[in-house]
């Protein structure tokens, strides 16, 4: 004899199974009507703030204008948190003797703990220069240059900038960019054909070798600089002196004044040496 399925169940059990029998359409229809509720709150709400965005969107444009322009204690915080403008010089142009044209320009970093590293270019309306990489650490003024060119330029582009914030700069560069520099001379070619060549002694008094280290050569003369050139000195050790010369194979006016700028970027890992190299 097979039992009947309420044989374990009890009169509680048995009067919620009656009642949920009972009204399972009207739940049922409870929670249907509830869904749908809940879903035309959710768009109605979701019209109004559309409604309000695009009605008030001037005047919250203005509003966050205000404030992050116009005198607010946040948009000094904001300024500071990101690097400012580089201050650009307008290019010299150097012509030499052999009809070609070199190009100098300054550049200041006033950031004193941003790095930047980019790509530039001398060039004018009609004609782009050779894309050459530089950088310019923070705090630094320097000069950027480039020599030979067969045509003037007028304009000195920075492309491709790259921002890094650096922390310990005074420290890093004060112990690694320890470069002297002394005897400089010019030897004047004597005979048709021989360069001109300014020699000097380089010294690398930091503990730190570095695979490449650039070297500006400025000549002046009565207190006007009036010809460039530029070196790359390869793996220069730490403590290490160097002879370095530097030729031009073009005739010079009266030299009376030599600078020369030692270049290298000392927050360039991948430039340093290590021990043994």
């Amino acid at each position: 004899m097979v039992e009947a399925p309420t044989h374990n169940l009890t009169d509680k059990q048995l009067k919620w199974s009656y009642w949920y029998i009972s009204n399972k359409l009207k739940i049922r229809r409870y929670v249907t009507l509830s869904l749908l509720a809940l879903a035309l709150l959710f768009w109605l709400l979701f019209s109004w703030q559309s409604a309000d965005f695009i009605i008030n969107y001037n005047r919250d444009q203005y509003l966050i204008n205000s404030l992050l322009f116009t005198g607010s204690p946040y948009a000094d915080i904001l300024a500071q948190a990101q690097p400012q403008d580089l201050i650009l010089s307008e290019t010299e142009t150097f012509l030499e003797d052999n009809g070609r044209y070199d190009f100098l320009a300054s550049i200041k970093n006033p950031n004193g703990s941003w790095l930047l590293t980019f790509d530039y270019r001398f060039s004018d309306d009609e004609r782009a220069g050779t894309l050459k990489h530089g950088f310019v650490m923070p705090g630094e003024e320097k000069y950027l240059m480039d020599l030979g060119y067969e045509q003037s330029a007028s304009k000195l582009e920075i492309i491709n900038q790259r921002w890094q914030r650096v922390k310990g700069v005074e420290s890093i560069i004060n112990t690694r960019l320890r470069f002297e520099v002394a005897d400089e001379k010019l030897l004047a070619g004597t005979t048709a054909g021989e360069p001109n060549r300014v020699i000097f002694k380089m010294s690398n008094n930091s503990a730190f070798g570095f695979w490449n280290v650039g070297a500006q050569v400025l000549l002046y003369s009565a207190g006007n600089l009036v010809s460039i050139n530029y070196i790359d000195i390869k793996q220069f050790r730490a403590g290490e002196d160097r002879q370095v010369e530097v030729d031009w194979n073009y005739r010079l006016p009266a030299i009376d004044s030599i600078q020369v700028v030692p270049e290298v970027n000392v927050f360039d890992e991948s430039n340093i040496m290590k021990p043994g190299d």
